[in-house]
């Protein structure tokens, strides 16, 4: 069994009005960072359309054509391009007015510093390694989960940035990746690039969602439940 994590600095609360050639301007941004190689896979995928929140479809589902059969399918994208360079993608979308509904956008391989502090090997109390090795934006419902949990996945939000891989967090948990990613100096200047470019307007959130994060506490690595209003970590665990 392949188990596949991913760490998710995302924006919750309903999201801006975002245009191609806003998503070009935030690549550039992220870009700038010196936080990502050359190397690694790199993709472009964008749906148009009307609002981000309009609707919770996923970008894939799944279709059983035979007992032993599943085929994935993906909506239909207007834009979809295996680029060769993060300036492809800006290119690409640089004066597109057009509205996002949807976007998965695949900058590659983060650069070491970045991956260090939450790669884990060789671990004594968990054989299976957790490596990320990629990056991403992801524009949609925004569904955190936990392998420990039994929930059912949980929408937090419509804008992710994603550092991914194959393994899982066990023996680390949630909390402890996430302190690790807070301190790397690296790693805030990919959120500051988040919070500066799509920000949050910081107050105290309505008591349904403090109820909400107590109810999900495995998916909220804060001691503080009313938390004001900001950009979080989340995790999505499968496998």
């Amino acid at each position: 069994m392949s188990f596949f994590t991913s760490l998710l600095f995302y924006r919750p609360c309903s999201p801006p009005v975002i245009t191609g050639d806003d998503l070009a301007k935030f690549i550039s941004r992220i870009r700038d960072t010196d936080t990502i190689t050359d190397s690694g896979y790199q993709d472009l995928r964008v749906a148009f359309g009307n609002q981000i929140d309009q609707d919770l479809e996923d970008v894939t589902w799944t279709e059983q054509v035979s007992p032993q059969v599943h085929v994935i399918h993906d909506i239909e994208w207007d834009i979809e391009s295996d680029v060769s360079s993060i300036q492809e993608s800006i290119d690409c979308l640089t004066s597109d007015k057009r509205h996002v509904y949807r976007a998965s956008i695949d900058f590659g391989e983060p650069i070491d510093q970045v991956l260090a502090p939450i790669t884990r090997t060789n671990s004594p109390e968990n054989e299976t390694d957790y490596r990320p090795d990629s990056i991403s934006l992801e524009i949609g419902p925004v569904r955190c989960y936990s392998l420990a949990s039994d929930d059912e996945p949980v929408v937090t939000g419509w804008i992710s940035l994603k550092l991914s891989g194959y393994g899982y967090l066990y023996p680390w948990t949630f909390r402890d990746v996430v302190e690790r990613l807070e301190k790397t100096p690296e790693v805030k200047r990919l959120t500051k690039v988040c919070r500066e470019f799509w920000p949050v307007p910081s107050k105290r959130p309505e008591r349904r969602f403090i109820e909400a994060r107590k109810k999900h506490k495995d998916l909220w690595p804060y001691d503080d439940f009313d938390r004001p209003w900001d950009w979080y970590w989340g995790v999505s665990e499968s496998g």
